[in-house]
């Protein structure tokens, strides 16, 4: 860029431009600031604003937040313009902002707006930023003309080079540190822009660009990159004056601490290196199938895909990069240097005077970072077992080093800041390091190296893991807790390789003394976190109710942790529990009675909490969502006598329940709800694995002690059932108004109704029946609890009912269960229909008593819903709704409690669950019925939210709309989802797919006995019904915006001939919300988006005239969204596969509009016209037949991949 003098328009424009950017985040007329920012996309958006921007960056009249404006403008028009700057202008723009950067950074001729941060040591902030920017353009240059050969590429490379030696060899000692520093700034924005899409990915670069520069500067400059950080490292640490901890500070040293760091952060930028070599026959399309495209490749322009990079190993292909990653010196200079920071940290700390100790902790900081990616250096990169053992050694050893510094300075709540940062980082770097080696290391070590060098890491790790765990109850620091989480992870991982090694083909396990120490020190740990826990004095406890939520948060991981490490050595860690258990349970007996202190008492019960809470973990393996196990240390434990501490344990704590409801009558006070809640979970997880375990669902044997003891046939195992339903009982009618502990004890009684086995013990109890004959009553018996947990009562019985049915000579009696469903149900029928049948209801309705009465219906009603989950039972169920017009009814009070929002959700979960229960076991004629009547429901919901939609238009707006908003959209999130379950009994459905639609432009439910209703059509007149409510604030909730796209995604997928036939309004609006989807949403909603749209073209392709009845406009309209993305819209690159199929489709569907499309283009860039009719004109090129075949699919996308990148070039967004 040749220097010229501003012209007068430059002058005026820039005037503007400072106006609106200083102006923009003060002004308070919104009308103004839409000005503001319109006229500042104006200037983005001139044509090659370059000679403008330098006239902004130079001028002294215009203030840093417009230059900064004009440096982002400068960045953004390289990567917009690329394809119309001759190599001339791109190497003049090179230049320009090298030496421009250069002026600014180390002094001299500055303009005097920002002169005043020129050479400074901290430069202001608003300043870096705008460095920062025209670094990022400087590096989007480069790495656009390297690969080019045949415009400069070789220029381009001799150039960078040029400009960092120029940076590197400056002699005056004034500028040379901040000289070495902005070469190391300038190659830190290098390696991000190579390494990464970075912003060049915003002009729809493909694979094959970003992999060629990526290897082409690996081969050119990475190298330099980390022997120049390793090397100013070496210069810092060569320091011998340690005034620099002690407050007396040159700026020299100053800017070198300050090139430490970012030679760290480059370092460490090559660390994160992708060294995977290119290959010339790799497709986009087979990256875009991975994620990682997406990752590595998603515009950033600022690094950002580093921390993806940063998970991947160390990898390097070449021999040379093998050798420097596994050199051990240079972790030794790592180790040195963060020794040496560390030790000037503790001084600064607390020398007020000293340079402040920001700077030490970063640095610090930087080095850990450095040494956790470094443990992930890939095994490859090791010549023998030795060189690989010795690293791991060295490295580890290390580490322990700088962790064992770091715990034993945590004194003081000051200092445990800075240290729980170390400590958290050491942690990473421990997991990192076992779950890159594995275990299989370990055992070379003891077997090939040194066994006590073993034994060594073994104890060294866990004693940085006791001292974690001693230091987290002082410190209330997320980095502590979070370091013990990890710590205790590595543990899981020791142990669960402990037991798969012996199975691994290398055929190398621990033998039996490794064995016994790993254990032995996984007992350690335990022993060390119970005592921590259930301490034998406990202190006075200062730690508030907010505190125990928040660490509520972390202990599910640590104790999932402990109970792993426990098992381990599986009896003397029950014997622990046990010992600890049972005294206390002495010492609350021997209180039993008296005046006992609430001090006292509040002790032993958060003793008792903490062994219940770990011993639920240690004896049971619970995983959500997958079967429960048994784990094999408690069967190895138990195969033998059944007096052993694992039943003495659980029996304990029988006793302990027992005790609990003996205090009921006679000792009140000392009873605790979170022990009666904290036992309900421990029955709960035990229950699930050990109570009557179906032997035919687990893979392992099962000891004949745990049969003998818990198995369906054993005396005990009835009596514990008994025993537990009882409990429960007790929980709900004593414990009612305490809504965790009711809900621990139904979550009990569903386990146990779930299981067949359990099943038909419980119908066989006393405390079955009772609750049988008193469900009716529960709205008086326990009024103290919620009606939810009344209803989910309910459930819980109606789950049980399927084992009154019986089989009689292969066939079915159901005599029993009509018995106990008529005592459930018939009570609940007459109150249901008596308060409906007062003839002063629409009077009262609105009274608490009688809303509060039909709460316990409606929870009633859905306990059966959902409990209703064997098809006889179903069956009968739905036959009740039907024939006691439950249903009908609840549409009725739907209408009545429109205004109720509470009410108005409650039946409408009654619809939805009565659809996902009963239609896996009804026939399709049933489901039809079911679904008629939920499509009035719908109907009425609607009508009735239409009419508060027009009173709320007519007020003025409120805080409580908001609320209504968010309560709509749950309504119409368990709507959608209704509608799903009902999609779901046609998802097998062969029936004619030629039928007639049911529609008609007037929405309204039909019953047309001579119209074939498939299910799908029901599904399709939802929606219509639904239209009026889906607005697009709605969409702004994401549950609602994917369950939404999810359904109608799926039907236009799945059934594109029912869509053809649908009405106008119906289908316009399923189109236009697709459009909207694709513009304004996440990536997977776009996707889906754009699949739907290729669906229906692709049955527009077999079936020319299924779209007739349609206005053809929408073809063209899809034509035109596409068109404007690929040339206008900045979208994300994995879209590009969904786009091409689409408009590909489309095209075939009306050439006509795509031709008009194009025209349009034309006309909207006249000044590029031809280029962008070459480009168009090689869109369709190689296919001779114009069909959705896959080859030409694939053909189609190759050729818009090349030219889109091109294309967009001459394209400006408006």
């Amino acid at each position: 860029m040749e220097p010229q003098k501003p012209l007068q328009p430059f002058d005026d424009l820039g005037q503007k431009l400072e106006e609106a950017c200083s102006n923009l985040n003060i002004v308070a007329d919104n009308r103004k600031r839409k000005e503001y920012e319109a006229f500042i996309q104006h200037c983005q958006n001139q044509p090659q604003p370059y000679d403008f921007c330098r006239h902004i960056l130079e001028g002294p009249q215009y203030s840093v937040v417009t230059k900064f404006f004009a440096s982002n403008i400068i960045k953004k028009s390289i990567v917009q313009e690329w394809n119309v700057l001759d190599v001339s202008m791109k190497l003049n723009l090179s230049q320009y902002l090298f030496e421009f950067i250069a002026s600014v950074v180390l002094g001299g001729n500055v303009p005097s707006s920002i002169s005043s941060g020129a050479g400074s040591i901290q430069p202001p902030s608003i300043l870096q930023q705008i460095i920062n920017q025209l670094l990022q353009g400087y590096s989007i240059i480069q790495k656009r003309s390297w690969i080019d050969e045949n415009n400069g590429g070789k220029q381009f490379r001799e150039m960078t080079f040029t400009h960092i030696q120029q940076l590197l060899s400056q002699d005056s000692p004034q500028v040379q540190q901040m000289s070495q520093n902005l070469a190391l700034q300038l190659l830190l924005n290098l390696i991000t822009e190579f390494s990464l899409g970075g912003s060049s990915s915003e002009i729809g670069m493909n694979w094959e660009f970003h992999e060629k520069s990526r290897v082409m500067f690996q081969q050119d400059f990475l190298s330099n990159c980390f022997v120049l950080g390793c090397d100013i490292l070496k210069r810092t640490l060569s320091i011998q004056d340690e005034s620099i901890f002690c407050g007396v500070v040159t700026n020299e040293i100053s800017e070198l601490l300050k090139m430490s760091v970012n030679a760290l952060q480059l370092i460490r930028e090559v660390l994160c290196w992708d060294f995977s070599p290119f290959n010339e026959m790799s497709s986009l399309k087979t990256i875009i199938s991975t994620k990682i495209y997406k990752n590595k490749y998603a515009s950033s322009g600022g690094g950002s895909g580093s921390a993806f990079l940063e998970q991947g190993k160390i990898s390097p292909s070449s021999k040379e990069w093998k050798e420097r990653f596994s050199n051990t010196d240079i972790l030794t200079l790592l180790i040195q240097f963060h020794q040496k920071f560390r030790q000037g940290l503790v001084i600064t700390s607390s020398n007020q005077n000293a340079l402040d100790a920001e700077l030490f902790i970063r640095i610090t900081h930087q080095v850990r970072l450095c040494l956790t990616q470094w443990c992930n250096i890939s095994i490859d990169c090791f010549t023998d077992r030795n060189s690989k053992l010795n690293f791991f050694i060295g490295l580890l050893s290390s580490i322990f080093s700088l962790m064992n510094s770091a715990l034993s300075n945590v004194t003081s709540l000051e200092f445990s800041l800075i240290c729980g940062q170390e400590i958290y980082d050491c942690s990473q770097c421990i997991y990192r390091l076992f779950t890159n080696f594995k275990f299989s290391t370990f055992i070379e070590i003891y077997y090939h190296l040194n066994q006590a060098q073993f034994m060594e890491i073994i104890q060294h790790l866990t004693k940085a893991t006791i001292r974690t765990i001693e230091i987290s109850s002082k410190f209330n620091d997320q980095f502590i807790l979070d370091s013990l989480t990890t710590l205790l992870e590595c543990w899981s991982l020791i142990c669960e390789s402990l037991t798969s090694a012996r199975h691994s083909p290398s055929g190398l396990y621990l033998d039996m003394k490794g064995s016994d120490l790993v254990r032995q020190c996984c007992f350690e740990i335990y022993k060390s976190y119970v005592d921590l826990k259930v301490p034998e004095q406990r202190p006075p406890s200062d730690i508030e109710d907010d505190e125990y939520e928040n660490e509520e948060s972390v202990v599910d991981e640590q104790l999932n942790a402990i109970g792993v490490l426990g098992r381990q050595l599986a009896e003397p860690s029950l014997q622990l529990l046990y010992h600890k258990f049972s005294t206390r349970f002495s010492l609350l007996q021997n209180l039993f009675g008296q005046n006992s202190q609430n001090r006292q008492l509040d002790g032993l019960w958060e003793d008792f909490e903490w062994i219940i809470e770990i011993g639920g973990y240690t004896v049971a393996d619970h995983v959500e969502g997958e079967a429960p196990t048994l784990p094999l240390e408690i069967v190895d434990l138990t195969d033998g006598s059944s007096d052993n501490v694992f039943f003495n344990f659980i029996n304990s704590i029988i006793k302990f329940s027992q005790f609990e409801l003996l205090c009921l009558s006679k000792s009140p006070q000392m009873l605790s709800p979170r022990i009666a809640k904290i036992l309900m979970w421990f029955f709960w997880r035990w229950a699930q694995s050990y109570l009557m375990p179906e032997i035919s669902h687990h893979t392992e044997s099962i000891s004949k002690s745990i049969i003998h003891m818990y198995g369906e046939q054993s005396e005990n195992g009835v009596k514990i059932v008994d025993y537990l339903l009882q409990k429960i009982s007790h929980n709900l009618v004593h414990w009612s108004s305490e809504h965790e502990t009711c809900l621990e004890s139904i979550r009990l009684f569903m386990t146990m109704s779930r299981k067949k086995s359990i099943q038909k013990c419980l119908i066989r109890t006393n405390t079955f029946v009772e609750m049988v004959k008193n469900d009716y009553n529960t709205y008086h018996t326990l009024q103290k609890a919620s009606n939810s947990i009344k209803g989910k009562l309910t459930q819980c019985i109606t789950s049980c009912c399927a084992s009154f049915i019986k089989k009689i000579q292969d066939k079915k009696d159901f005599e029993e269960l009509h018995q106990v469903l008529k005592v459930i149900l018939t009570p609940l029928r007459d109150q249901f229909n008596s308060i409906l049948s007062r003839s002063d209801f629409t009077e009262v309705y609105q009274q608490p008593q009688i809303m509060e009465q039909l709460d316990y219906c409606f929870e009633k009603f859905l306990g059966i819903a959902k409990g209703s989950t064997n098809s006889d039972v179903a069956e009968i169920m739905l036959s009740f709704f039907e024939s006691e017009k439950i249903l009908i009814n609840l549409i009725k009070l739907l209408n009545q409690y429109h205004l109720h929002e509470q009410f108005v959700t409650l039946i409408l979960r009654v619809f939805k669950n009565c659809v996902k229960s009963f239609i896996p076991h009804i026939t399709k004629n049933q489901c039809k019925s079911l679904f008629h009547t939920c499509l009035i429901m719908i109907q009425s919901f609607v009508q009735q939210n239409a009419k508060k939609s027009v009173n709320a238009n007519s007020k003025r707006r409120n805080a409580l709309d908001d609320l209504s908003e968010e309560e709509q959209y749950k309504d119409l999130l368990i709507l959608l989802k209704t509608l799903t379950f009902m999609i779901s009994k046609d998802f097998l459905d062969f029936s004619d797919f030629d039928s007639v639609g049911v529609f008609s432009a007037e929405v309204h439910v039909k019953n047309d006995e001579n119209t074939q209703n498939t299910i799908v059509n029901y599904v399709f007149q939802g929606i219509h019904l639904m239209l009026p409510l889906i607005t697009i604030e709605l969409l702004d909730f994401t549950p609602l915006r994917k369950q939404y796209f999810k359904l109608i995604g799926f039907m236009m997928e799945m059934y594109p001939e029912k869509v053809a036939l649908l009405p106008n309004q119906l289908f316009n609006h399923f189109i236009n919300s697709l459009v909207f989807g694709i513009r304004h949403f996440e990536l997977d909603i776009a996707q889906d988006s754009f699949d739907a749209i290729h669906s229906l073209s692709s049955h527009r392709a077999k079936y020319p005239l299924s779209f007739n009845q349609q206005d053809q406009s929408f073809v063209g309209m899809l034509i035109r969204e596409s068109v404007n993305m690929l040339l206008y819209e900045v979208f994300d690159i994995e879209l590009l596969h969904n786009i091409s199929d689409t408009l590909y489709g489309l095209i075939l569907w009306d050439q006509n509009s795509f031709r008009i499309a194009v025209e349009g283009v034309l006309m909207n860039e006249p000044n590029h016209s031809q280029d962008i009719a070459k480009g168009f004109q090689l869109l369709l090129e190689g296919i001779t037949e114009y069909d959705l075949r896959a080859k030409n699919l694939r053909t189609f996308f190759e050729n818009l991949e090349k030219i889109v990148s091109k294309l967009r070039c001459f394209t400006r967004r408006k």
